[in-house]
Parts: structure tokens; sequence; C-alpha cells
């Protein structure tokens, strides 16, 4: 449900009146789909405000072509004289905004005296060398300074997979203060998808509005505008449908790690995957696991050693052996088949394998599985030696605290390519 009463429609009738197309007949004009009526919010919530708003909207109901695209067209139709700034995370998707926008205004036969790309200009003549009417930056990118437009749009530049990054988020505020000076008639568009992120800092401190799942008609139900969340449930998890659907934002998934519990067992028979370095200040990791029947847990006795995989070749038959290795596994993204070979040539048969995944992705999607897992933590009274015992010890603190940029993950990365890998074990969002 909204935050805010939508003020009268007064510009669309004075838009008819002036024997201008009006919105929806524009956006079926330049080819796209007759808005319908909830679609209409965020026009009117971009359009008919001038102070910092946020616009938060769940999945699938075209906030940025509604929004980004076809409002900033249609204001530019009515008036060649409007400018706006467009912000998002990436420059491929910068580009396709604009040119989207370029597409519209000639199909509605509104000439361009120039377009490159990234910047948009109606008059042949401006009034300065940063004045354009449409110009797209990236979070990075400082092509708004010196440009003062009548509007600014970031649209999502927050994604999943930096969200939980201090770094990123720093980055994000930064251009979100940096525009402030240049314009107060700010629309920030997107989902929320951390609670730390840029959405969570201003949502209800500025001019706010929300359209859940709840919030579309039930006649759109089973389009992609309302899906039928029982059959997404099947294939989904519910934190990801939570938050895209519903806007509520979960707490960060990489925290989950640090509540896994830490045993003084392991598995009788167990499965071995190793991420081998080259050194030079590298980890080599290697997760021991598998399923330990009495808890029903995903036991994992696991090392992280500071030496290069060829270094550790002489402990790998002592492993093998007390840990009752049935399977090998080794990753051979970063050294090639150098491992991989010395092993089979030793006499040990090993799986090579090669991840493509992105690896925070990849690491948070096992988050919800924290309460079936734990952690072996060896004792020196059970005949482990300084070497193996500092090994598992770093091993243990890499999984418990990592965060999405950790220096390093290599312990918590092989952990999980063992469950993936070894055990088939997949929990995409």
């Amino acid at each position: 449900m909204g935050l805010f009463n939508l003020p009268k429609l007064q510009f669309m009738k004075r838009d008819e009146e002036d024997g201008k197309l009006s919105f929806k007949d524009f956006a079926v004009r330049v080819g796209y789909n007759r808005p319908e009526d909830f679609q209409m919010i965020i026009h009117h919530f971009i359009r008919e405000h001038m102070e910092p708003r946020l616009y938060l909207a769940t999945r699938g109901i075209g906030k940025t072509v509604q929004g980004t695209i076809l409002t900033t067209a249609y204001l530019l139709y009515l008036n060649p004289n409007y400018t706006v700034g467009i912000i998002t995370k990436e420059g491929k998707r910068v580009q396709e905004i604009v040119r989207a926008i370029a597409d519209c205004l000639m199909a509605v036969d509104v000439p361009l005296a120039s377009f490159n790309g990234t910047t948009i200009n109606l008059r042949q003549k401006r009034l300065s060398i940063n004045q354009s009417n449409v110009k797209g930056v990236t979070l990075g990118g400082r092509g708004l300074r010196g440009l003062h437009p009548d509007l600014i749009i970031m649209d999502d530049p927050v994604t999943e997979v930096d969200a939980w990054s201090e770094a990123e988020r720093r980055l994000v505020k930064s251009k979100w203060d940096e525009i402030n000076k240049l314009n107060t008639n700010i629309c920030v568009i997107g989902q929320p998808v951390s609670n730390k992120d840029l959405y969570s800092v201003l949502r209800g401190k500025i001019l706010t509005y929300e359209q859940t799942w709840n919030d579309i008609p039930n006649q759109f139900f089973g389009t992609i505008y309302k899906p039928d969340l029982d059959k997404m449930r099947l294939t989904v998890s519910e934190r990801s449908i939570q938050m895209s659907y519903f806007l509520n934002v979960p707490d960060d998934p990489s925290l989950a790690f640090a509540k896994i519990e830490t045993v003084d067992y392991c598995c009788p028979e167990n499965v071995m995957f190793i991420d081998p370095s080259a050194g030079k200040g590298d980890y080599t990791a290697v997760s021991i696991g598998g399923i330990f029947m009495r808890t029903n847990k995903f036991v994992t006795c696991g090392f992280m050693f500071n030496e290069a995989w060829f270094d550790i070749m002489d402990i790998l038959p002592e492993l093998l052996q007390r840990f009752n290795v049935r399977k090998l596994f080794v990753e051979q993204n970063g050294v090639g088949a150098g491992m991989p070979d010395m092993l089979r040539k030793n006499g040990i048969n090993c799986v090579a394998v090669t991840t493509t995944q992105n690896k925070h992705q990849k690491i948070i999607s096992v988050a919800d599985q924290v309460p079936y897992m734990a952690l072996t933590q060896l004792k020196a009274s059970d005949g482990f030696g300084g070497r193996l015992l500092e090994a598992n010890q770093l091993f243990i603190e890499n999984v418990k605290e990592y965060t999405y940029d950790a220096k390093h993950d290599d312990g918590i990365d092989s952990m999980v390519s063992l469950i993936k890998e070894g055990f088939g074990i997949r929990n995409e969002q």
C-alpha cells in the first residue's frame, strides 16, 4: 500500500487540452503495451512531485519501463527543454535505457539533434557543454557534475549481488549525497535487498511509495504482474519471494554462517573438495564432509593452508585415510589441471571440476541450510599435529566470519562447493 495520497491528475487533463497524446496513448504509439492503472502510479509519482522520493515495487510491475524510460520520454515529448539525469549501476544498462528513450522520441517524430549512447540532445545549441536533455551515468561516473537537470532518476542503484558490500554501499550513498547538491527533484526506483542498502536508509524518511504483490488487482493473477507464488515456492526460496514480491528485507544472509554449530565428531565416510592455490599469499582450502545420520546434519571438517597446493601433497594421504574419503573433487579454475594430474600420477583418483557461478551468490544460496550444518573442530588429544590444528581453526573462523567483501573466502567457498558438487544439494536463489 502506498505511503502517500496521489494528487489529482491535473497534468493529464492539461496535456490532452494542449493537443498532446495522453501518457497511455503515448506508450502505445511508441510500441509498448498500454499501461494498466496500477502501472500509472510510478508515472505520476515521478512527474507530480519535486522533493526527494523513493518508489519500491514488486518484481515484474515495470518499474524501469513505465518510470524511467516512458516517463522520461513523455516529459521530453511535452517539453523539449526539459532535462533528465539517469543513474544506474552498470554502463550497459545506462546505454540500454537511453537508447530506449531515444527510440520512443523518434517514434513520435521528436527530432534528435544528437545521440551518442548515453546522451540525448533535442536542441542544436546547448547552453553549456554539460547541458543535455538526457544524460545517463553509472554510480562511479562523474557525468552529472556541473549539470543541474530538472529531474534525476536513480534506477535500480542497488543489486542483490553487492548489497552486502560495505564498499558498494558507500559508493551508492556517496552518489546520493552528490546528486542532492545538484537538485532535490530526485526519484530513486528499485526493490530492497538489504537492511543496510540505500533503499533501507531512505525508506520512510523521504516521500515513499510502495507497491507489493498484494496491491496488484486479482484480475492479473497468473501473469507477469501477479504470478502464482504457490507454484513459484516449489522452486524458489521463501526468502527470495518475500524480498521480490512483498518488499520484506531479510537479514544479511552471510551472517547466518556465524551460527553454524561446532562439533567434536565427523562422519564415518566422507567426500573431499580441494580448492587449490598457487601460494603467494593465497590459501589452499580442503573441505571433508558428509551427512551424519544420527543428527541429520551435514558435517564438514575443513582446513585452510597458507600454502600452495603442491606443498600439501605430503599430508593428503593422511587426510584421505583418517577421514575415510570415498570421493575427491579438485577445482581447477585457477591452477589448471596441475593438481588433478599430480594426484592421478600418485595413484589418487579425483574429479576435476570448473565452477562458473558468482562466488557470493553461490555461498549465500545455502545460507538457509545453516541449521542443518556443523563444523568439526579437531583436538590435539585425537592425535592431530599443530599444522592440521592451525589450518582447521583458520577454516572454522573463515566460515563463521564470512562477509561479502571478506579478504579471503577460500574456506567457505570450498565447503559450499563440497555440498554442491559432492552431494548435489543445490538451493539457488
